[in-house]
């Protein structure tokens, strides 16, 4: 008897198919039937990575490269619309595959339909050469969008200078840790101006704030940014230029210039930030985290109904936030924060997370380190906050009687039994369904008590898995 899905109409395929994610599935598809293999194809090569895999009869290491099958069967390429491309690959398989770095150049030019371009080199020893990246910048009629470069190795001025000529991208990742720090200079982002709406420096240490504020000041459509090596004043300047701008992750670098009146009185053209990111750096003494916390005041100072979305610390080490800097942010962004991720800074007090509740009544999101002694305080720090779909606590426990492995292995049960039970909490209208303690993550639903119908309690609906 013939399968139900070999029935199917021709047009439903492809939105049943696309619903898939994993490459061994459409593999199968492909096997399936013609009309099958015809929509699973296009699926199965739209996105391709050179990688490593093992045979399982073999402990030697086999290389399937994406090249091969493009070189023998050059239709396929036409489906490729994002490809990457990683050093390490290359280098290790010189060996047994000495061209293995031409036939990737010969199928890169193959791709004629491709959109996004990712050259990873971590291998510090540029075996490549950046022959890759020439690849994609000697083709430009294709109709690139985005183009992502991470290596540890100087590229070289002749490939500096193909890219610098390439138009139309929207997104632009550029993390070159050797030769002269990249920051678009040399013209790239006077082409790329019209259309660039994403930008990554991973390297601007060293390069002067006006030539930074010469290229970004060409960039009036960048929504997403993220610098490294800039320092926190010349990040205040940088900001005036971008009017619409949405994201934005930096690290906080201490300047050692103020900035001038008439960059002071640039300030008021900040734009609204939707999400910010701020990492910190080894350098910080113990002055700088107040110096840190009036800066960040500055860049979310713009007050916009829907601004301020997201909120995150990310390796600050035990650099406190404190209470006063909760308060402030709450007075601009009370009524948009819904994102609050600060797991990787210091110790929270559960008097500072239930002020974080009380202050962004929309907060939906919640991920922090917090020092408690009992999970009690938890339920009484969060039950203000209606809108919490997702806990994750990094708890450090003060000592007591019981150990910490216990208190975390039964917060799930105390923390939500207390949430349904407590008369003061209107648990049937909680949407909690993520609750994560450590390295530990559950989720679930709020069900009627079978015990008591006139109580909920969360019960865990997926196994549970590291956070």
């Amino acid at each position: 008897m013939a399968s139900p899905l070999l029935d199917l109409p021709f047009d439903l395929i492809h939105p049943i198919i696309e619903y898939l994610t994993d490459r061994t599935d459409w593999k199968s598809c492909c096997l399936v039937s013609k009309s099958f293999n015809k929509v699973a194809t296009p699926l199965l090569y739209r996105t391709l990575d050179s990688r490593i895999i093992h045979n399982t009869n073999d402990l030697n290491t086999i290389l399937y490269h994406p090249a091969t099958t493009l070189l023998s069967k050059p239709s396929l390429a036409l489906h490729v619309r994002h490809l990457t491309e990683t050093g390490a690959v290359h280098r290790a398989h010189l060996p047994r595959y000495a061209t293995i770095t031409d036939d990737a150049l010969k199928a890169l030019a193959l791709c004629t339909n491709l959109h996004s371009f990712t050259w990873m080199d971590d291998t510090m020893y540029g075996i490549v050469r950046g022959n890759a990246t020439e690849g994609v910048s000697n083709n430009n009629g294709l109709p690139l969008r985005s183009l992502t470069i991470r290596t540890h190795s100087d590229l070289g001025t002749s490939v500096w200078d193909s890219l610098n000529t390439l138009s139309g991208l929207t997104r632009v990742s550029v993390w070159s840790m050797d030769g002269p720090p990249r920051v678009l200079q040399g013209g790239w982002s006077i082409v790329l101006g019209p259309t660039l709406e994403e930008l990554e420096l991973g390297r601007c240490a060293g390069v002067p704030p006006t030539i930074l504020i010469t290229v970004i000041s060409q960039l009036p459509l960048l929504r997403n940014l993220r610098l490294k090596g800039v320092a926190s004043n010349a990040i205040l300047n940088l900001l005036t230029y971008l009017p619409i701008l949405d994201s934005l992750d930096v690290e906080y670098l201490p300047s050692q210039t103020r900035l001038s009146a008439r960059d002071q009185a640039r300030l008021i053209m900040l734009p609204s930030l939707k999400t910010l990111t701020v990492r910190s750096n080894s350098r910080i003494d113990a002055f700088d985290p107040l110096k840190m916390y009036d800066w960040v005041r500055l860049l979310a100072s713009k007050e916009d109904a829907s601004s301020y979305n997201t909120f995150s610390f990310r390796d600050l080490g035990q650099t406190l936030i404190p209470r006063g800097f909760i308060l402030d942010l709450a007075r601009s962004h009370s009524a948009s924060l819904k994102r609050w991720e600060t797991a990787e800074a210091g110790v929270m007090m559960m008097g500072d997370v239930e002020c974080l509740c009380v202050s962004f009544p929309r907060l939906e999101v919640l991920d922090c380190a917090v020092g408690l002694e009992d999970v009690n305080s938890i339920y009484y720090a969060i039950r203000s906050a209606h809108n919490l779909t997702t806990l994750k606590l990094h708890i450090q426990w003060f000592p007591s009687s019981a150990s910490a492995e216990s208190r975390s292995s039964h917060y799930v049960r105390v923390a939500s039994r207390n949430y349904g039970a407590s008369p003061d909490a209107d648990s049937k209208d909680s949407i909690l369904r993520t609750i994560a303690v450590g390295g530990v993550l559950y989720r679930g639903n709020w069900l009627v008590s079978s015990s008591n119908p006139e109580e909920v309690e969360f019960v865990v609906a997926s196994n549970v898995k590291d956070a």
